[in-house]
């Protein structure tokens, strides 16, 4: 293996959970130290190293992981923790010799991704990010008008399913009073659908959109996006932004556009709503911004509309490579995503509402149905 720029010699060994190495290359030690029981039965106290850039000139895949340093050990040891990233199968043959081959299961996917951010992955739809470099959404409106509209009388449960989502986008500073705006559009909370339960707070943010001057869309059309794809990239990974428009700020000078009135009290958001007619627009701006200084370090191929991300690539390796990089970029620039829509590393994905495999790309069933009714 090639790490830090050192190629360096292992001893595969599926007792040890951790990597070791002996070698005198400059890494730097962690305060983490864990005990460590030798193969004669010592235990000695090792520290952890922080982690360095490990590369396997066999398959290509390119990693980042951290190291027991010792100089009592006999040799470099790869341990269960390379092992599994570095997708790697050890078996015997018919001669009796030890080879090693290439293996991907659930399990090491988990673990792959344990070496990310946890903040990265979302919690909820109040646990948002805040893209770096977002510059604040300041209005422009089309004249001094500026539409008031009372909220009319919301139905007990409706107004009892969307507490918990209000209070928690309060509590996160989503949401903030604002009783000086001199703009109010209604809340009308929309049951979800089966088999997801509760309500979703939804503002009606017509008048508001009406009365505003908008950007150009800028938003791609999904159908002619999916042509710019390169018919070699057949290794797949989609990533889904969650409570994207929640990402980008809105200037407190622009805030009050957005108020609402909610049990009595009024109030608006910091962040960009749904809803609003510039949302769309703006983030794709905001990501496309965000993404254009990320360079996937094996030549991956990246499509985005909005908040979803598709990254394709030549091999596997380069798609695993290249897919830990954007996650980790994601995370470094203050995306939240979410977990359960990732697809990761697959050769049959959907995206866009589109199946993409090896063959090419075809519209999902269910989008034809619908497309039927």
């Amino acid at each position: 293996l090639t790490v830090l720029g050192n190629s360096l010699t292992f001893l595969v060994d599926t007792g040890a959970g951790k990597s070791v190495i002996r070698d005198p290359i400059a890494l730097t030690p962690t305060s983490t130290q864990i005990f460590v029981r030798s193969a004669n039965g010592l235990i000695t106290k090792e520290r952890m190293s922080v982690a360095v850039d490990v590369c396997d000139p066999v398959s290509g895949i390119t990693l980042k992981a951290p190291f027991v340093i010792s100089t009592t050990c006999p040799v470099n040891l790869l341990g269960r923790d390379l092992i599994s990233q570095l997708q790697l199968m050890i078996r015997t043959t018919a001669e009796g010799v030890w080879s090693v081959d290439r293996m991907v299961n659930l399990w090491e996917e988990e673990e792959k991704l344990k070496e990310l951010p946890p903040e990265l992955w979302s919690e909820g739809p109040a646990d948002v990010g805040l893209i770096k470099g977002a510059e604040p959404v300041k209005i422009i409106p089309k004249s001094d008008y500026r539409p008031f509209q009372r909220q009319y009388p919301l139905k007990t449960d409706a107004q009892e399913g969307i507490v918990p989502i209000f209070n928690s986008l309060l509590k996160a500073g989503v949401i903030r009073e604002c009783p000086e705006s001199p703009v109010n559009t209604p809340l009308f909370p929309v049951r979800k659908s089966p088999p997801s339960t509760g309500w979703r707070m939804v503002q009606d943010l017509q008048a508001v959109n009406a009365a505003v001057v908008p950007r150009s869309p800028l938003v791609a059309d999904p159908y002619t996006l999916l042509n710019d794809l390169n018919p070699e990239h057949q290794w797949y990974t989609v990533i889904d932004v969650s409570n994207a428009f929640f990402s980008v700020p809105v200037h407190p000078d622009s805030q009050f556009w957005f108020a609402f009135t909610f049990q009595g009290q009024r109030y608006t958001w910091t962040r960009l709503p749904q809803g609003y007619c510039e949302s769309p627009t703006i983030f794709s701006q905001v990501m496309m911004s965000s993404l254009a200084k990320f360079k996937p370090p094996c030549g991956s191929q990246i499509l985005v509309y909005v908040d979803d991300i598709l990254m394709a690539s030549k091999t596997e390796a380069d798609c695993w490579s290249d897919t830990l990089a954007l996650l980790h970029w994601l995370a470094a620039q203050g995306h939240r995503l979410s977990k359960s829509k990732l697809q990761l590393v697959k050769q049959k994905v959907i995206y866009l509402g589109h199946v993409l495999t090896h063959n090419g790309k075809a519209i999902l069933e269910s989008r034809k149905t619908a497309g039927h009714q």
